[in-house]
């Protein structure tokens, strides 16, 4: 879809793109011209259409608008071509036109003339096509005529920053186009897109124009466009491949420099290596006379760096030096690990002398411990002998004399729990009233024993009982 507009400024006017496309005699009012084409042949169909659906007469209408723009480089009108489907028929096509230049005339509000072609004889058999003639300026439902339809106006549109009419109208068209298509069971299809879009890979062909095709029907011969546009053609498939050669041509040359550089690189890094096992190998040299200063890890190391210089052959090393230097470093080692072994066998031979040490002096004190024990115990049974021997012998044997001596012997055992850390202070009630309750047990025997001698209580010769506090004093 490529849109034209009709001028004055190029000698064109309305009224005869109008008559020349829909065939018709039309006389222009304003410079009297007469444009009659009614001896043209291929105008199948004709239809002007307005925004409302009116149908004026196609002469007055466009001498109006000849009328109604004064200036002498105005444009008047804005045409372009559709083509039609060849596999529809007449009547599907027509109406395909008819329905789209209706559509154009009601979304911008113009005027839109539509005059339907048949195949020129000597040409495609298949170039169904439509001529649109639509007004530059915008039109009333009752057909007056208004301001310029800037829509339609590229310039203004590039100004806008927006689409244009082509640029706008392609995809509705296509869409169009197939929704008929499909209506009608065909399965042919258009796409508004570029071929490059598409993703087709060959050159797209070239309008020539009325004037080229007339020129190529008279003569049977090229005409000079057609000429031009093959070698343009050709010379841009020729460009083309220089292009493709040239970039292949810097793609290897890419790949070369990028080669280049990293075998530069390897050899630099190769180098480099080489320089530095020397300098290694020369201070090794230097050290190893006093390896007694140098870490085990450093020895380590060093050793396995010996081995990756063995195997390269083209480091300019001594491989005698080499190996001279790899058996000091391990005789090294291994002194250090035998003077390592025999210090742990030193260490656990005083360990165990240390452990036996202190078992002995364990079972020493625990022996004075034991002595001790003795002689406290043998202190304490003296201690309560003399305690006992202070019972009046009038009591002896009887229960006063088992009171007395219980009592003394409950308050000496707990002072001497209390004395020795072996019962705490909150414990000592406990244990006062266990030996309560013995002692009471005790009594009821005798007591029960002299009832049966004397039949007299126990309890009128009892002795009060000493109080918790005197078990303190012990």
């Amino acid at each position: 879809m490529s849109v034209k507009a009709i001028g004055r400024s190029e000698g064109r006017s309305a009224t005869a793109a109008a008559a020349y496309r829909s065939a018709e005699r039309i006389v222009d009012d304003r410079t009297g011209e007469v444009h009659d084409y009614t001896h043209k042949r291929g105008v199948i169909a004709t239809v002007l259409v307005l925004p409302s659906g009116a149908m004026p007469n196609r002469a007055e209408f466009w001498n109006a608008v000849e009328q109604h723009h004064k200036r002498g480089d105005a444009v008047l009108a804005r045409e372009f071509t559709l083509a039609l489907p060849a596999e529809m028929n007449s009547t599907e096509r027509q109406r395909l036109a008819f329905d789209y230049g209706r559509e154009l005339s009601n979304r911008y509000g113009v005027a839109v003339d539509v005059a339907l072609h048949e195949p020129d004889k000597a040409g495609d058999q298949r170039n169904y096509h439509a001529h649109v003639l639509m007004s530059a300026c915008t039109v009333a439902p009752d057909g007056t005529l208004g301001k310029k339809a800037v829509e339609l106006d590229p310039i203004h549109c590039q100004r806008a920053k927006i689409e244009n009419f082509a640029e706008r109208e392609r995809p509705r068209w296509a869409d169009l186009h197939n929704e008929r298509m499909a209506e009608n069971g065909l399965s042919e299809r258009i796409d508004h897109r570029t071929l490059e879009a598409q993703g087709i890979n060959r050159e797209p062909t070239q309008h020539l124009g009325p004037a080229a095709i007339g020129y190529e029907r008279r003569t049977a011969l090229r005409s000079n466009l057609r000429l031009f546009a093959e070698a343009e053609a050709i010379e841009r498939l020729q460009r083309a491949a220089q292009i493709g050669q040239l970039e292949r041509e810097g793609q290897a040359l890419t790949q070369l420099i990028i080669d280049t550089e990293t075998d530069l690189h390897a050899a630099i890094a190769e180098c480099e290596s080489a320089l530095e096992a020397q300098r290694t190998v020369t201070a090794l040299e230097r050290v190893i006379e006093e390896p007694t200063q140098i870490p085990d890890r450093i020895l380590a190391q060093a050793a396995q760096r010996l081995e990756q210089y063995s195997l390269q052959s083209g480091w300019g090393l001594s491989a005698q030096k080499i190996a001279m230097l790899r058996e000091r470093i391990r005789e090294e080692l291994r002194r250090r690990e035998l003077a390592a072994r025999t210090a742990l066998e030193i260490h656990a031979r005083e360990n165990r002398e240390n452990r036996s040490h202190v078992i002995t002096s364990q079972m020493l004190a625990l022996a004075r411990a034991t002595q001790q024990e003795e002689k406290l115990g043998q202190r304490l049974r003296a201690e309560l002998a003399e305690r006992m021997r202070i019972i009046p012998q009038s009591m002896l044997g009887s229960a006063d004399a088992i009171r007395f001596r219980n009592q003394v012997v409950v308050e000496f055992v707990v002072g001497a729990l209390l004395k020795k850390g072996l019962v705490e202070q909150t414990e000592v009630a406990d244990l006062v009233e266990q030996f309560d309750a013995m002692r009471a047990s005790q009594l009821a025997e005798i007591a029960l024993q002299e009832k049966s001698d004397h039949s007299q209580p126990l309890e009128s010769a009892a002795i009060p009982r000493r109080k918790h506090g005197l078990i303190y004093k012990l």
